[in-house]
């Protein structure tokens, strides 16, 4: 330890045991010295109760209130700010010594406000981006005289607080002459200690007869400095009042604050301090240098000296970063856990990542763990406030104010659950994001993994998630079957937002939730899994629902879980398993007199036959579906199709033409752009089979027009792109014919749909010819650089994807 700190006025002489206030030595018992001593030697932690103990009454046994008296005593002297008590743990001395001046006296009191001070705590690790954070502050401290760094807990707020502090003393000049003092408010649990933390910080010691706030304006009133208060959210009216004073009477004063929320003054700036950047898993060189990784590695070196990010691990350290959120201290925390587990093993373990990351660090108990970390913010809120989150943590990638009210029913009233979304929001608990149709709240995974946890423990986690279903069963119904047609066409892109939360609806459904509930929303889902290329995802899905409901699941909701998993099957290929679902689905039907399930089932069987080549049983079920349309128009355009589908397998083109155009001419009267475009589509593979090649090029040209947005279907995007391969095919151009041969079969496999033997049929001769028509190694280099293409250029390609027409 120094021989000589100063704080203020006091100044201790350690080899001499002894300690003056302005020069002159004062009276300080034995014991109470010797706990000094030990404080300040100790100064960079927490010193624990029995170790003060053990040093300074060495073999007695002695009672915890002879140190509690020699505490307090120290307070007396040195200001209450100086000392702080850790709940549980013991003492730290916090104050900031200087070293004592050659000549120290009463000018050691005025000194407090001036000169080019400096109170930064010494970095041990090195700091990674947040530049533009960093080049914000800076402007805003030139601008003006506070600014709040606000985010959740272990988001790197003190240390970037430390990084803006250093730079301003080296970039802002004569702004900051005076230096820079920095006060931890972290352990102050008492908002009257506040006043006596920042005078202790700042080495100005009370005076008797003289409000600690006076004495702070009077000696700060002329300095040029800038004050960093650290941790400040469960201090926020006092530090609020304490600052709003000081700014009011030093003109030249600069505050940079750090808290979960603003203070809320006139004036002052907010910078929030959010996740580190993270690059994707794909690019390793970019994954390198981004902030998220380059702290990770660099923590992950520190216990494991070998660690580097490279082509094995990249995916995993990504999947790691990303799912802690990005948050510094999760992050160092992970990183820790490298000493015994590997990435993936890492990876692998992070749902139940409270009980991992631990450890590890000396530091506050709320920093030690993540769990410690979420629970600090956690803790701070009102009643109220932590059962919306809670009923917030089971939306998955978010939720409307809309949706938010829904399942918080019974809890709140919407002003209120407005009134507490804002509160969670200026905590930092909760962030607002927006999309094409309206704000959105979303939630860190690790808060709200946290905020599930307690959600549970409470044993409300099954009603709000009947509720979450509930919500998004009516939302998804309402939109498939509304009125509009519009509105139907523009179903998936409104879906698109909530996609997460719908499987979360579906896989609480799947746990026995509400199945009818459950059910409803897989039937209505089903346009949106085909449209958006997730067959595969959602028949997986719906194939854990039906096998988890079992035998309970009967009558009419049966026949609803039948339809919903028929449709995922057939369109995934999987024709044994539809065939077997849409023949109990009939049978059930028939027996419970449900027409629509009875006309769905025959739908489906004629599909799933005309793809296993069974003629005779499609026709047959053509003519079934017939018979049901007369008694019901609106399963005309229906059957309609299905028989145009038998009848071109059956090569009666000319009689599936005029259906299909029939189809066509009253889907274009009724705006019905989905249904329109699956008949053009038709068309287009008609002309290809007869064939008409300038037919097949204008039905596809059409396809493209109507969706000059780029909002195509999954499904889509391979049909033309497949069309466009045979028109290729057919003008002589083989190797363009197989590149985009090649997107059209990667977007297939990417969406987990096949084509259905009927519509192979006409392509796959076109095919042949290509393959004929090129040397087999540029037929398959082309080939697969269509099939590496990402969804982006798949995308792009579909938009300008046909042969120049020939003049």
């Amino acid at each position: 330890m120094e021989e000589a700190l100063r704080f203020g006025a006091v100044e201790v002489r350690a080899a001499q045991r002894q300690v003056l206030v302005d020069g002159r030595p004062v009276s300080l018992g034995a014991r109470a010295l010797d706990v000094l001593l030990v404080l300040l030697e100790h100064r960079d932690r927490v010193v624990g109760k029995d170790e003060l103990i053990g040093k300074v009454w060495a073999g007695l046994v002695v009672e915890e209130n002879n140190l509690q008296v020699q505490i307090s005593a120290l307070r007396k002297l040195l200001g209450m700010g100086a000392i702080a008590t850790i709940p549980a743990r013991g003492y730290r001395f916090v104050a900031a010594p200087e070293p004592s001046p050659a000549a120290p006296g009463a000018a050691a009191m005025d000194a407090a406000g001036h000169g080019p001070a400096s109170s930064l705590p010494k970095l041990r690790t090195t700091f990674f981006g947040r530049e533009r954070e960093r080049r914000q502050a800076l402007a805003h401290l030139r601008d003006g005289p506070l600014l709040t760094l606000i985010g959740i807990g272990g988001s790197g707020k003190t240390r970037l607080a430390l990084e803006i502090a250093r730079a301003a003393q080296a970039q802002l000049g004569e702004l900051v002459r005076d230096g820079v003092a920095f006060v931890d408010l972290a352990a102050v649990g008492d908002a009257q200690d506040v006043e006596a933390m920042v005078a202790s910080g700042l080495g100005i010691l009370p005076v008797p007869g003289t409000p600690l706030l006076r004495l702070l304006q009077e000696r700060l009133r002329a300095s040029r400095r800038l004050l960093v208060l650290d941790n400040c959210e469960h201090l926020l009216e006092p530090v609020a009042a304490l600052v709003d004073a000081l700014l009011g009477h030093c003109e030249g004063l600069r505050v940079l604050v750090t808290s979960r929320e603003a203070l809320g003054l006139e004036g002052e700036r907010l910078l929030p301090v959010g996740a580190l950047a993270l690059a994707a898993a794909e690019d390793v060189t970019a994954l390198r240098e981004c902030d998220a990784v380059r702290l990770f590695a660099d923590r992950a070196r520190a216990v494991n000296p070998a660690f580097e990010v490279d082509e094995r691990n990249a995916v995993a350290v990504h999947e790691v970063c990303r799912r802690l959120d990005g948050i510094p201290l999760a992050l160092e925390l992970a990183a820790a856990r490298l000493s015994v587990l590997s990435v993936e093993q890492l990876q692998a373990r992070l749902d139940d990542r409270f009980r991992l990351l631990t450890g590890g660090r000396r530091a506050l108990p709320r920093q030690q763990t993540l769990d410690a970390v979420v629970r600090w913010s956690y803790e701070h809120l009102s009643a109220d406030e932590q059962r919306l989150l809670q009923r917030l943590s089971v939306f998955s990638g978010g939720s409307t104010v809309e949706a938010a009210v829904f399942v918080s029913a019974g809890d709140a009233t919407e002003p209120e659950v407005i009134e507490q979304l804002s509160s969670l929001a200026a905590m930092s608990l909760i962030a607002l994001s927006s999309d094409e149709t309206q704000p959105r709240h979303r939630m860190l995974e690790t808060v709200r993994l946290f905020a599930l946890q307690r959600l549970d423990e409470s044993a409300k986690g099954s009603d709000a998630r009947v509720r979450h279903l509930a919500f998004f069963e009516k939302r998804a119904r309402e939109l498939v079957d509304h009125a509009d047609p519009a509105v139907r066409t523009r179903a998936a892109g409104l879906l698109d937002a909530d996609r997460d939360n719908l499987i979360a609806a579906l896989r609480h459904g799947a746990s026995g939730g509400e199945p009818t509930l459950a059910w409803s929303l897989a039937h209505s889902l089903g346009a949106y899994w085909h449209r958006r290329g997730l067959l595969e995802v959602g028949h997986t899905l719906l194939e854990a629902m039906f096998a988890a409901a079992g035998a309970e699941l009967r009558g009419a909701s049966r026949i609803v879980a039948l339809a919903a998993l028929d449709h995922t099957a057939t369109r995934t290929g999987r024709y044994r398993r539809a065939m077997e679902l849409a023949e109990e689905r009939l049978q059930l039907a028939r027996a419970l007199g449900d027409q629509d399930g009875e006309f769905g089932a025959l739908r489906t069987l004629t599909m799933v036959t005309l793809a296993l080549g069974d003629m005779a049983r499609a026709w047959s079920c053509v003519q079934a579906l017939e018979a049901l349309a007369e008694q019901q128009p609106a399963r005309l355009f229906s059957a309609r199709h299905m028989k145009a589908e038998t009848l071109r397998a059956l090569g009666r083109l000319d009689e599936a033409e005029a259906l299909y155009r029939q189809n066509l001419d009253e889907y274009t009267r009724d705006g019905r752009v989905d249904h329109v475009i699956n008949s053009v589509v038709n068309l287009a593979l008609l002309a290809l089979a007869r064939p008409d090649l300038d037919a097949a090029r204008g039905w596809i040209e059409h396809v493209i027009e109507l969706r000059s947005r780029g909002d195509f279907a999954a499904d889509e995007v391979a049909f033309i792109l497949h069309i466009a391969a045979a028109l290729h095919a057919a003008a002589n151009d083989p190797v363009a014919a197989a590149r985009l041969h090649g997107a059209a079969e990667a977007q297939l496999q990417r969406t987990g749909q096949r084509l259905e033997p009927i519509d192979l049929a006409p392509l796959a001769r076109y095919f042949a010819q290509a393959r004929a028509a090129a040397p087999a190694e540029a037929y398959a280099k082309a080939f697969d650089e269509g099939r590496a293409l990402d969804q982006t250029a798949v995308m792009q390609l579909a938009a300008d994807c046909l042969p120049r027409p020939v003049r």
